[in-house]
């Protein structure tokens, strides 16, 4: 499967990359979503990753797939999934939990840690499918979200949890009210 990766380090590196076809088995003790990307966006953070700011590759690569914000759709989940099922749409979340108390207690935005994890960003081989067709993900990393639709396609997202209230993503293509 093609990808949109860089070469950490080397400036203006982007190119196409190739990766083999995610399997919900990529994901231990059963907690596997697969899902097929739909939207991806690409910012500020991706163009200073292809500056060579900053990023670092998974161990077992030399390059990263950029394009750590994504909204998908559920095809597949593992057999100790129980809040996703196929066709729930998601959006994956970023960064990832590392030592600190703060990762312990699930606000991983607040570590303390050195090193700290981020999809599509630094050193997450399990997440090395963000510009794909399909991703995998730990379903801990799957926010379920509420798709608004129309004949032309998707108009804008509900997200709904703890943490973040109630927001509305609207899409440049039509935008919501």
């Amino acid at each position: 499967m093609k990808a949109i990766a860089v070469f950490p380090g080397k400036p203006n590196s982007v190119h196409l990359a190739e990766l083999p076809n995610p399997s919900i088995n990529d994901v231990p003790n059963g907690r596997g979503v697969l899902v097929k990307v739909l939207r991806v966006g690409v910012d500020g953070t991706d163009k200073e990753i292809n500056a060579a700011e900053y990023g670092a590759a998974p161990q077992g690569y030399d390059f990263l797939v950029i394009g750590h914000e994504s909204f998908g759709q559920v095809e597949a989940v593992g057999p100790h999934v129980a809040e996703l099922r196929p066709g729930d749409y998601v959006v994956a979340t970023v960064r990832r939990p590392g030592s600190s108390i703060y990762d312990k207690i699930g606000t991983y935005d607040m570590t303390t840690d050195d090193t700290y994890y981020e999809r599509g960003i630094n050193l997450r081989p399990e997440d090395s499918h963000n510009i794909c067709k399909i991703s995998i993900q730990r379903q801990e990393d799957s926010i379920k979200v509420l798709c608004l639709c129309n004949e032309n396609g998707i108009k804008g997202t509900l997200q709904a949890n703890a943490h973040a209230g109630v927001r509305l993503h609207a899409l440049p293509d039509g935008g919501l009210a």
